[in-house]
C-alpha cells in the first residue's frame, strides 16, 4: 500500500510541474484600477476594475452609463501606458464629450471607433484583446450591433438569436486571451422590458453565455434628478452589483 500511494504521489508531482504554468493563485494576480467612482470601487470590494476580466455595465437611457465608462477609461489611461479602444456601435459619442474625461495628453492613446455591423465591432474587440497593447475594451452597445444579415435582407425577416449566437462565439474564442493579456472587456448593454410576465422586469441581450461568463455584473437604476432651484443640474443614480466572482 506505502508502494503504491507513493506511486500515485510520483505521478501527481509530474502532473503539477507539467501544468505549473497554468496554474495561478486569484488572490495574488489579481489587479485591478480605481473606476474614478470612489463609491463604486467601495461596493466592488476590489478597490477597482479589475484587469483581464469581462465586464456587463447595463441599465435604463439616461442612467449614465456611457459616463461612468468614459470616467474608467480617464482613471486606465491614467494608470496604464497602453491603450484603450472605445468601440461605439451606437455612434454616439462626440469629441466634445470625450474632452470632459481625457485631457489632451492622454487622448492619443484612447482609440474610439464606430463601426457598423455586429460582425465588425467583435472583430474589432477581438484584435485589440489579442493584440496585448490595450488594457481596456469598451462595447458601447451590446443591444444596438447590428447583424450583417438584418442589413442584407428584407425587412420583416426573421433573425433569431443571431446577435447571441455570435455574441457568444466571441466569448468563447477570447476569455482567455483577455486573462493573459489583462485586458479589461466592458459590455454596456441596454435593457429590455419582458414582455408576458406578471411582473415589471426587465432583461439585457447577449444570450445567457454571457450572464454566465462575466466576472461583474453592474446594474445602474433609474436615476433621480438633483435641482437648483429650477435647474437641473446633476442626477443621482442607483448602483447595484448584480454579480461578482471576487
Amino acid at each position: 500500500e506505502i508502494g503504491v500511494f507513493m506511486i500515485k504521489k510520483k505521478q501527481f508531482e509530474d502532473l503539477l510541474e507539467e501544468l505549473s504554468e497554468y496554474i495561478t493563485n486569484p488572490d495574488d494576480t489579481l489587479k485591478v484600477i480605481s473606476s474614478g467612482i470612489v463609491s463604486l470601487d467601495i461596493i466592488l470590494g476590489t478597490g477597482g476594475i479589475p484587469l483581464g476580466r469581462f465586464i456587463e455595465l447595463f441599465g435604463p437611457p439616461a442612467s449614465g452609463k456611457s459616463t461612468i465608462a468614459m470616467t474608467i477609461v480617464g482613471e486606465f489611461l491614467k494608470a496604464d501606458d497602453r491603450f484603450v479602444l472605445y468601440c461605439d456601435a451606437e455612434q454616439g459619442l462626440s469629441e466634445s464629450f470625450i474632452s470632459y474625461f481625457i485631457t489632451p495628453e492622454l487622448r492619443e492613446r484612447f482609440l474610439l471607433l464606430q463601426p457598423g455591423t455586429l460582425e465588425e465591432s467583435l472583430m474589432i474587440c477581438e484584435k485589440a484583446i489579442n493584440s496585448k497593447s490595450c488594457s481596456l475594451v469598451i462595447l458601447d452597445s451590446i443591444g444596438s450591433l447590428v447583424p450583417q444579415a438584418v442589413l442584407k435582407n428584407n425587412l420583416g425577416d426573421s433573425h433569431v438569436a443571431v446577435l447571441s449566437r455570435i455574441f457568444t462565439q466571441f466569448l468563447q474564442r477570447n476569455m482567455s486571451n483577455a486573462r493573459i493579456n489583462e485586458c479589461t472587456f466592458i459590455g454596456i448593454n441596454q435593457v429590455r422590458a419582458d414582455f408576458g410576465s406578471y411582473i415589471k422586469s426587465f432583461s439585457t441581450p447577449g444570450g445567457f453565455a454571457w450572464k454566465h461568463l462575466i466576472t461583474l455584473g453592474i446594474e445602474l437604476k433609474f436615476p433621480s434628478m438633483i435641482k437648483q432651484g429650477d435647474n437641473k443640474i446633476g442626477q443621482n443614480t442607483p448602483i447595484v452589483i448584480k454579480k461578482n466572482k471576487l
